[in-house]
């Protein structure tokens, strides 16, 4: 992992993936390089982490989920903890158009620890 330096980042991410496998291996993408996440397959169960406890800051969120997508579930996260940033992490090519209104970033999956390094030093500062 060059340019990478295991545990020397911080802060608190709120992750989001209807897919357990790719939700474990971000979140251990992200602990791996210092940040405490808290994961959860549902929009729902994240909402209601949201509604219990704003101390995050950042959301990273899949696109495409089961039980709401993930446009409404940055539309309710953000009523209840206003301007976090919100990014989509999504397998879809998406342009700015589709992404901006709802979204403050992408990640295109599939993506190297060092892309996601990246994406989320746009929002937390370290």
């Amino acid at each position: 992992m060059q340019g990478i330096h295991p545990g020397s980042s911080t802060g608190t991410i709120l992750l989001l993936d209807d897919e357990f496998a790719i939700l474990e291996t971000s979140k251990m993408m992200l602990e791996l390089l210092g940040y405490t996440v808290t994961g959860l397959t549902s929009a729902q169960m994240a909402i209601k982490t949201l509604q219990e406890s704003q101390a995050f800051d950042l959301i990273l969120t899949d696109l495409d989920m089961p039980d709401m997508d993930g446009r409404e579930f940055a539309r309710e996260a953000r009523k209840l903890v206003n301007g976090i940033p919100v990014v989509v992490v999504s397998g879809y090519v998406l342009d700015e158009e589709e992404w901006s209104t709802d979204f403050d970033g992408i990640l295109t999956k599939p993506f190297r620890v060092q892309d996601l390094k990246s994406k989320v030093d746009e929002f937390i500062v370290n």
